[in-house]
């Protein structure tokens, strides 16, 4: 019960300073007023998770330098994040038997742009029960200009109603302190346009990610 209480409070804790220090959107786990639906739905295929290694990680300390990095390509864009040296940001390839990252924007030079965006994972590895831990795979990218935030979790789309497949992550690979991966997303914003009746189709993108907490150490 102890490891439950303390993992679930890191993953709640991670998610607060990610979304205090620029994720934007309405709550995706709120009820919306009306189903929204969309016209295709990608086929989701089962999730691989190979076991990863001990937590070689940083705390936000950037004790790994430039080998701490991440990118996401979505609907064809590519964001790159990495070791801005901010004190909430976070790369831990096995806790407790999950792969927890929130990492923030750099430019094409590596220069912190924390308020660009932020990409947050949580992945379990191939032995993890998602119960015991109370957490299910998920990767969202937070990006400020445009406004979007993308939004790959099953598990999240409880609280809403959209159609199976379109938001979920689809397969990843842990090796050591890197995972990579493909991912449905929709966008969050999209969603409470539809729910609120200012649009009428969910803009949904697939994409893959890559996050790399750096070297055993």
């Amino acid at each position: 019960m102890t490891r439950r209480l303390t993992v679930v409070g890191l993953v709640i804790a991670i998610a607060l300073l990610a979304a205090a220090c620029g994720d934007s959107g309405g709550d995706a786990g709120a009820t919306d007023p009306q189903d929204v639906t969309t016209t295709t739905a990608p086929d989701a295929t089962t999730t691989t998770q190979p076991s990863g290694s001990d937590d070689g990680g940083s705390s936000g300390d950037g004790a790994n330098g430039d080998a701490l990095q991440a990118s996401a390509t979505i609907d064809g864009v590519t964001y790159t994040f990495g070791d801005t040296g901010f004190a909430a940001q976070q790369c831990r390839p096995d806790f407790f038997g999950g792969f927890f990252a929130v990492l923030y924007m750099v430019d094409d030079q590596g220069n912190p742009n924390i308020e660009g965006g932020t990409i947050n994972v949580a992945l379990l590895h191939e032995d993890t029960d998602p119960a015991e831990l109370d957490q299910w795979p998920e990767v969202t990218v937070s990006i400020a200009d445009p406004d979007l935030k993308w939004i790959a979790a099953e598990k999240g789309n409880e609280g809403i109603t959209i159609d199976p497949g379109i938001s979920q992550v689809d397969s990843y690979t842990i090796e050591g302190t890197t995972v990579s991966g493909t991912a449905s997303f929709y966008e969050q914003n999209s969603y409470w346009a539809v729910a609120g009746g200012q649009a009428e189709e969910l803009v949904t993108a697939t994409g893959t990610f890559e996050v790399s907490c750096g070297s055993d150490s």
